[in-house]
């Protein structure tokens, strides 16, 4: 199997795998709310909301992987591969303002407290133990690769442990009738959430910007290109995200007099070569010779 071939079908397995999380969490979520409602759970029902938030998130990431696919044309030459980090931005308010409401939902819950059926939270937060940590797996090997599938499995991952937290929180309930565990317990789940999404938040901020993705560290590369032989400088060098997934970088490299255009070609295959170590695989190389003025009038570059 060619790298093409390689990528097209790791794309469809990531394809079927938000499908399948979408749905089960869809399931999940319907059924939290239902039994939440039905027996006075605050803790089931914040964590319904959190799940549907969860649904929109996973979805609204699947979009913008699909769109992130779509073909360059001569309107957007770089298609819509931005169309993936806006989606990571807007998963990160949208998991933040969900927060909010839960922890303004609890504290009304903590000044007028509500019985809650402890055996009830048991079976159905067991179920939410199983469907996240299963539809977390799923993603577990792509989510170094795409900043949108780390915050799906980031946020699977939590929920399964936050439906242990409920299944602990219901055992509590059982065996000594304190309900006050449950809007608790619901505020400390917010917490975390919270925790976890920030930093989502200001790496997909950061993208969005056109900042240097996280992860890569600029000097390094700079040091390892200037490393090569026929290679006397590099400067201009900018790197910035494509997508979630895709990294591009352009530099300006200064070469002897020395060098012939087939050195040229084969330094051009090293460089590149050299970059896909750093998961850049777009890169656009300009090079000079000593006493070339720089056709970079950017004084700020």
């Amino acid at each position: 199997m060619n790298s093409t071939q390689k990528h097209t079908h790791n794309s469809y397995n990531l394809k079927n795998t938000f499908l399948i999380a979408i749905s089960l969490n869809i399931f999940y979520a319907l059924t939290e709310l239902v039994s939440g409602v039905y027996f006075g759970s605050m803790s089931m029902i914040s964590d319904a909301g959190h799940n549907f938030v969860d649904v929109f998130s996973l979805s609204l990431a699947f979009a913008g992987i699909l769109l992130s696919g779509i073909k360059p044309n001569k309107k957007f030459t770089f298609g819509y591969k931005k169309s993936s980090i806006l989606a990571a931005v807007l998963n990160s308010v949208f998991l933040i303002i969900s927060v909010f409401l839960i922890i303004r939902e609890s504290i009304n819950r903590i000044i007028d407290p509500v019985e809650v059926n402890g055996i009830s939270m048991i079976v159905v937060a067991g179920m939410g133990i199983f469907i996240n940590g299963f539809t977390g797996w799923m993603f577990h090997k792509e989510q170094h690769k795409d900043i949108n599938v780390k915050a799906a499995f980031t946020h699977l991952l939590a929920d399964a442990l936050i439906s242990f937290g409920v299944v602990i929180s219901g055992i509590v309930i059982y065996v000594t009738g304190w309900t006050l565990i449950d809007p608790i317990f619901s505020i400390l789940i917010a917490l975390v959430i919270m925790t976890m999404t920030f930093k989502i938040l200001r790496n997909s901020v950061k993208m969005a910007v056109d900042g240097v993705p996280e992860g890569i560290d600029i000097e390094k590369i700079e040091n390892e290109i200037t490393a090569l032989d026929g290679v006397l400088g590099i400067h201009h060098v900018h790197i910035w995200g494509l997508s979630t997934s895709e990294n591009a970088l352009t530099a300006h490299i200064q070469v002897g007099n020395e060098v012939s255009l087939t050195d040229l070609e084969l330094l051009k295959d090293s460089v590149r070569r050299l970059l896909v170590k750093f998961e850049i695989f777009h890169t656009t190389l300009e090079f000079e010779i000593p006493g070339e003025k720089c056709s970079n009038h950017c004084t700020s570059c």
